[in-house]
């Protein structure tokens, strides 16, 4: 429970039937299987700044990848687990995934490398994560069914408005951070607390996001571009000068971006091309033709925005 002056507010109770009712199954197979599982991340500060909810995620202080196998067993779904990193996903009625994860600490032998795992407790996980407001988890089990765990701060920076990292290292540790951290920010209205701006630009200049393939930075970058407001995305980003971290040839076109978001007033899953199709108009034919196979782009996408750029050029000769 959540404490609001007198009141306690129990948030779960505030989820849409369709997620308690999910959230009340697995709460009851993890009582039988004797496990404290807590609702946890972006879910929670959704819940809490009562905005709307697409999707649940799960840590549990134990096995989460038999947990989700037994849900999906009982319940006839088709899972997949990643036992590298103790993580499972149930295939909840096909539209839906619902991510399962063991509590678990993270080592980065190098920055942009991925993590080695280690299974670990609650604060060790909750930790590892990469900002306080997703720290924030709801137990589930019967016994303290809505209870808040907040052993960062996560509900004081989200009632503050702020983004905040865990610790100095974070950004070298994961620069996509870098891109999250901008796509929170303008999504929420929220500022970005003064220390981990400063962090952010050290890890800039430092050259953190050279560390990191560029296919996995992209498949982060799509996401900012997929946003509602994705032109203030997108001027973050060159503000911070991410773009010309990624690309030197990337320009902003703020015209089209202001089009693209008031013809795309909802995220849409091809928005992101778009945006995309934008930031590449500057680029020579070859250069274009490299770039694309280095992100790993699939044919068809490569094909639209290749055949984007020449109707450009076209027009602008016209």
């Amino acid at each position: 429970f959540i404490p609001v002056g007198n009141v306690k507010i129990n948030y779960i109770l505030n989820l849409p039937p369709r997620f308690l009712s999910i959230v009340r199954d697995v709460g009851r197979l993890t009582d039988k299987k004797d496990l404290s599982v807590y609702l946890v991340g972006g879910v929670v500060g959704d819940l809490i700044l009562n905005r709307e909810i697409k999707d649940l995620d799960f840590v549990v202080e134990g096995d989460a990848i038999k947990l989700a196998q037994a849900i999906a067993l009982e319940k006839k779904f088709k899972v997949t687990a990643y036992h590298q990193f103790g993580t499972a996903t149930v295939f909840w009625k096909k539209d839906l995934e619902i991510d399962f994860v063991s509590a678990r600490k993270e080592i980065y032998e190098s920055s942009g490398a991925l993590p080695k795992v280690e299974m670990a407790g609650l604060p060790d996980d909750l930790f590892r994560r990469d900002f306080t407001i997703n720290t924030l988890c709801l137990s589930i089990n019967k016994k303290s069914w809505g209870k808040l765990v907040d052993l960062y701060d996560g509900l004081s920076d989200l009632k503050s408005k702020l983004i905040r990292v865990l610790h100095e290292k974070s950004f070298l540790d994961d620069p996509t951070r870098i891109l999250r951290a901008i796509r929170f920010a303008r999504r929420l209205n929220f500022q970005i607390e003064s220390r981990t701006l400063r962090w952010i630009k050290q890890a800039v200049q430092q050259n953190a996001l050279q560390q990191v393939k560029l296919p996995r930075l992209f498949q982060e970058l799509k996401k900012n571009f997929s946003e509602k407001k994705s032109k203030s995305q997108i001027q973050a980003l060159q503000k911070m000068k991410v773009l010309s971290a990624i690309h030197q040839s990337l320009k902003v076109d703020v015209a089209r971006l202001d089009a693209i978001d008031a013809f795309f007033k909802k995220n849409a899953d091809e928005k992101w091309l778009f945006v995309f199709m934008s930031l590449v108009s500057n680029f020579k034919s070859k250069e274009l033709v490299e770039f694309l196979k280095i992100i790993q782009l699939n044919k068809m996408d490569q094909k639209s925005v290749s055949q984007s750029l020449e109707a450009n050029r076209v027009l602008t000769s016209l």
